[in-house]
């Protein structure tokens, strides 16, 4: 097959228009030449007559996703970038098309759209090289981004959703003690999924110092196993479901003078157990480095927490000092000590945990 085209062939001594005759395969050629060298106008009008003959042709649309965002329509260059992905069959093509649609998006602004490409490419990047210029890109836009999303979940089987009793004996954190009690809810079998969201935007940053508003939702929902149905409790997996939503917000800063980074948060949340609200609670957390070097620190850890349940009020403060240090051999060790003290208004709630 032959593609003829207008193109206007811009050379140093000044401009000629004529009427050239190509095949697909040297049309490909010389646009990407053309880019190399900086004629973006004529890459984008060769790319163009490609995708005439083949509107997808990954080649094409990737060089319409380089040659668009240098023209002044990013947008175009990252749309043409997203064909081009769903078009491309190779690792190496669709690395050069990750990196190029980055680039667009951060050229249109998006980072978070940028960086959701350059771990596309980081996935097929065909080189260590490669692999390690693209997650230093990366790191880069993520710590100029504002925002930042994390999404985690997990989905396991469990012999025991409910925490209901294995015998006759009354057992407390794995300790058997005197009594015994009614086992009228046996352990219940099934599928549980554990799933959180978190949102983080940075409201100001300097040098010494940034303040983050963050929200976070997380859940835990749970199914009943065919054979737990089949013991006909009139219960469901949706009674032992938890749901918490919080709005925290963040300050960070070195102690001054020094380069010892302090950790200062309060949230607030509203819990859910079952089918019912559990109530509010307030929590303030801070953390420093005590002691730090290149190869590991010492770290104190606090929090105060009230909780709001419906027939009674908690609260709790915990305190922890942890050490960590990475070995020469690549590994790392650590350890720590951990105290709670615990106050409640309703039956059984106070304890103390080390």
């Amino acid at each position: 097959m032959r593609l003829w085209l207008a193109l206007a062939l811009v050379l140093a001594q000044g401009a000629a228009a004529e009427t050239v005759d190509l095949t697909l395969e040297n049309a490909r050629i010389i646009a990407r030449q053309a880019y190399a060298v900086g004629e973006m106008g004529v890459a984008n009008a060769l790319a163009r007559r490609l995708l005439e003959a083949n509107p997808r042709d990954a080649q094409a649309l990737l060089i319409l996703a380089a040659t668009e965002p240098a023209l002044g329509n990013p947008t175009a260059g990252r749309l043409a970038g997203r064909k081009a992905w769903a078009a491309a069959e190779t690792p190496l093509l669709r690395y050069e098309i990750a990196r190029h649609t980055a680039a667009a998006a951060l050229q249109e602004n998006r980072p978070g759209l940028a960086q959701f490409w350059l771990r596309r490419a980081a996935d097929v990047a065909p080189s260590a090289n490669d692999y390690a210029r693209t997650v230093a890109d990366y790191r880069r836009m993520r710590a100029e981004n504002p925002v930042s999303l994390r999404f985690d979940l997990a989905v396991m089987p469990s012999s025991n959703l409910n925490g209901g009793g294995q015998g006759g004996v009354l057992e407390i954190d794995g300790q058997i003690v005197n009594g015994f009690y009614n086992r009228s809810l046996p352990p219940l079998s099934g599928t549980r999924a554990e799933a959180q969201a978190e949102v983080n935007y940075r409201l100001a940053t300097s040098p010494r110092s940034q303040t983050t508003l963050g929200f976070s939702l997380s859940a835990s929902l749970n199914a009943l196993s065919a054979e737990a149905r089949a013991l006909n409790l009139n219960i469901s997996g949706a009674e032992f479901n938890q749901t918490t939503a919080e709005a925290s917000l963040s300050h960070d800063f070195l102690w001054p003078g020094g380069d010892h980074p302090v950790h200062l948060a309060l949230t607030a949340g509203q819990n859910w157990s079952g089918r019912a609200v559990l109530g509010p609670h307030l929590r303030l957390d801070a953390a420093t480095p005590l002691w730090r070097d290149g190869a590991g620190e010492l770290r104190l850890a606090g929090s105060v927490e009230r909780q709001w349940q419906p027939t009674s009020a908690v609260n709790s403060g915990s305190l922890a000092l942890m050490a960590q240090r990475r070995l020469t051999s690549g590994d790392s060790l650590g350890g720590g000590i951990y105290l709670r003290q615990v106050n409640g208004t309703g039956y059984n709630q106070d304890y103390r945990d080390a």
